[in-house]
């Protein structure tokens, strides 16, 4: 009894071995592809072995299909143009079976083979000289379990009845890219209707060199301002701002507004303005993203600023007469305003900030430790 089984088994496995053989050697070779019905079907009937061939409608085109089930769920079918000519042919299998077959594909330089899905992608590749495999995978569910896949082949020769077929084929498909080029469409033609009104909006000024000047100006006072806590006891002191900052911009039809600059308000109305604008991308014009509210422009933009020299000291001088000592070498502009301004004979404290060579001078009160130091020549 186990012999016989045993046997049985074997001979079983043997049969269906030999008609899956078959049924891979005939796509294997695409050896159907450019000939006749009459010749496909008796090439079909001679390498049948137990499978079989029913002629077919496959979306409005003759084809043949073949098969040989219960021993294999594989099917093969060829499809006709209305010339009766053989211009498709497709495998319909397994994953495993897919994996086998695209192997062999690979490692020949006659196909050209990849993966295609038709919700997203309907271009083809037509290759003279090479036979294109095209493969399509189908599953009712995300896990793809029990997924079919397709393996179409073809050739440039047909190529319009190929295109012709899988316009039918996956008309569905085809649909759903047809609605998305249509919504992209749609976004881009309304894109570009918000970039003009953006773009007649900046036209009316001369934007830049108006945001230029207020974030130059901008970072002068700040240096200025940080001057006031320079310690210039010792030594004077020089600086200079060179950056690049993050500006956010207001515009309208009348006015350009810088409304903050590298992250510090400036203007808290249009900054509240704004944070209203920012809930909604508008436009993007060059790179550069658009918000906007009523009849006001947001944007950012980096700019590079270069603030001119800042130098801030405290000079001690003494007069006697008509005679200055000073106690250490001053600039002949602050010489010139201790003879001009000094009247009172004795020892004087002067302020000084020379901004890009423009001097602002002053006298100033001292303590006796403070004096005492400005009366060092610290050169």
């Amino acid at each position: 009894m186990y012999n016989f089984n045993f046997m049985y088994v074997m001979k079983k496995l043997l049969l269906i071995f030999i008609v899956l053989f078959t049924l891979i050697g005939s796509i294997d070779s695409q050896e159907f592809l450019g000939k006749n019905k009459a010749l496909v079907k008796k090439e079909m009937q001679k390498n049948k072995g137990n499978g079989k061939t029913n002629d077919i409608k496959s979306f409005g085109y003759e084809a043949y299909m073949y098969s040989s089930y219960p021993y294999n769920s594989d099917i093969l079918y060829v499809v006709f143009n209305n010339k009766g000519i053989c211009f498709l042919e497709c495998i319909i299998t397994d994953k495993k079976m897919a994996d086998n077959l695209l192997l062999n594909y690979c490692n020949e330089d006659i196909y050209k083979v990849y993966q295609i899905n038709p919700s997203v992608n309907k271009e083809h590749e037509f290759i003279t000289g090479k036979t294109t495999v095209e493969l399509v995978v189908e599953s009712n569910n995300p896990a793809m379990i029990n997924a079919r896949y397709y393996l179409y082949s073809f050739n440039s020769e047909y190529k319009q009845d190929v295109l012709n077929y899988f316009e039918k084929r996956f008309s569905k498909e085809y649909a759903i890219i047809k609605e998305k080029e249509i919504q992209e469409e749609r976004k881009k033609q309304a894109e570009l209707k918000r970039q003009k009104e953006v773009e007649n909006i900046l036209s009316t000024l001369n934007r830049d060199a108006i945001v230029e000047e207020k974030v130059y100006d901008y970072y002068t006072n700040k240096l200025l301002k940080k001057s006031e806590y320079w310690d210039v006891l010792e030594k004077p002191k020089k600086e200079k701002i060179d950056t690049i900052v993050n500006v956010l911009i207001h515009a309208d039809f009348l006015n350009t507004n810088v409304v903050s600059i590298a992250g510090d308000d400036i203007n808290k109305e249009l900054s509240s303005l704004y944070w209203k604008s920012s809930q909604h991308h508008y436009c993007t014009i060059n790179g550069i993203n658009y918000s906007k509210y009523q009849n006001s422009v947001f944007y950012s933009k980096k700019i590079s600023v270069k603030t001119k020299s800042l130098e801030k000291g405290i000079y001690g001088v003494e007069k006697k007469k008509d005679k200055f000592k000073y106690y250490k070498t001053v600039p002949n502009e602050i010489q010139e305003w201790c003879k001009d301004n000094i009247t009172k004979n004795g020892f004087h404290a002067i302020k000084y900030i020379n901004y890009d060579g423009k001097y602002t001078i002053e006298l100033i009160n001292v303590t006796k430790e403070v004096k005492k130091k400005l009366q060092q020549n610290y050169l």
